[in-house]
């Protein structure tokens, strides 16, 4: 998988996470959780998935909300 196209998903991810970190919408934590396991189908490799979540780490880390 290309480096934009792992970024993206990290970003997407990262997004995804902080909803449910912040959010008591139920029906938007269930549309972040979807869209979290959505993602994670186009991910094919350990690399690639430790790549996404060393990047969504340091996002979060950043937003520093939690």
């Amino acid at each position: 998988m290309k480096n934009e196209k792992i970024k993206n998903i990290a970003k997407k991810i990262a997004e995804f996470e902080l909803l449910l970190q912040t959010s008591e919408d139920k029906e938007k934590i269930k549309q972040a959780e979807n869209g979290i396991m959505e993602l994670s189908t186009q991910i094919t490799s350990i690399e690639e998935m430790c790549l996404i979540d060393d990047m969504v780490q340091k996002i979060l880390d950043k937003v520093k909300i939690f």
